[in-house]
């Protein structure tokens, strides 16, 4: 009985201490953008804009693991999702999309995004 209660103020203790690390940054971080990759649009294009599109049908489920989840509308769900960065389809090089820039930390193992302030969902509200 005690080492049930143990570990969960164990746990409630290290979820405190957690959120002070996500508040500090590195000072040595070495932020990336990767502007200067070549343009692989149109330069005739037209940026920016409202993107609509339908679907032929309505989805059996909004699952995308599970059953029934391997319909046509999985695609939709897990493809068009907001990825941080995107890779550039011909050098392959990361691109910022909903991030605006990146770091890798010493460790070569956490990565650090800065988030687009203009960036916000179909409601109106900023992406967080």
């Amino acid at each position: 009985m005690m080492k049930p209660i143990v570990m969960t103020v164990a746990a409630l203790g290290w979820l405190m201490i957690v959120p002070s690390w996500a508040t500090t940054l590195p000072d040595d971080l070495k932020w990336q953008t990767n502007l200067d990759e070549p343009l692989f649009a149109s330069p005739d294009a037209q940026f920016g804009g409202t993107f609509r599109t339908y679907i032929a049908s309505f989805p059996q489920t909004f699952r995308v693991v599970g059953p029934d989840s391997n319909g046509a509308f999985r695609g939709w769900l897990v493809d068009y999702q907001p990825a941080l960065v995107a890779k550039h389809p011909n050098t392959e090089a990361w691109l910022p999309n909903l991030a605006t820039h990146w770091a890798l930390a010493d460790d070569h193992k956490t990565v650090y995004f800065r988030l687009n302030p203009a960036a916000k969902w179909s409601d109106g509200k900023p992406v967080t």
